[in-house]
């Protein structure tokens, strides 16, 4: 069963991620900021993780920085999930080590879409 950690504050958000994942039959962790994604990250060596851009104490770019920065897991594409839509948010995310772009609100077709392009299946 794949991994998938979230990272997101957003309670509703991530609820209704984690049911639809978990309804795929995705194994599901919940990160509320960016230095618990790394944390758990490092943990559970998830397969993807989505990132939400704004979260507090550590931002999504700073910890996908780290996480690509990390030799065992550099190797985990990051889609971001955001609501900033603009090419150089883009662009920042891409830099930071992002595999994709997902933006909010979304539909859960597109995101399961590109979340199974990100694991090649």
């Amino acid at each position: 069963m794949p991994k998938i950690l979230i990272a997101e504050d957003e309670p509703d958000i991530h609820e209704m991620m984690v049911f639809m994942l978990r309804r795929e039959g995705f194994e599901v962790f919940i990160a509320e900021d960016g230095e618990e994604a790394y944390t758990l990250a490092r943990a559970e060596k998830p397969d993807l993780i989505l990132m939400d851009v704004r979260m507090p104490h550590v931002d999504g770019y700073a910890a996908t920085r780290r996480i690509k920065a990390d030799p065992d897991l550099l190797h985990i594409p990051v889609l971001f999930v955001s609501v900033r839509t603009t090419p150089s948010e883009k662009q920042i995310a891409l830099a930071a080590g992002g595999s994709g772009y997902v933006h909010k609100p979304f539909s859960p077709a597109d995101i399961m879409r590109q979340i199974h392009e990100a694991l090649g299946s």
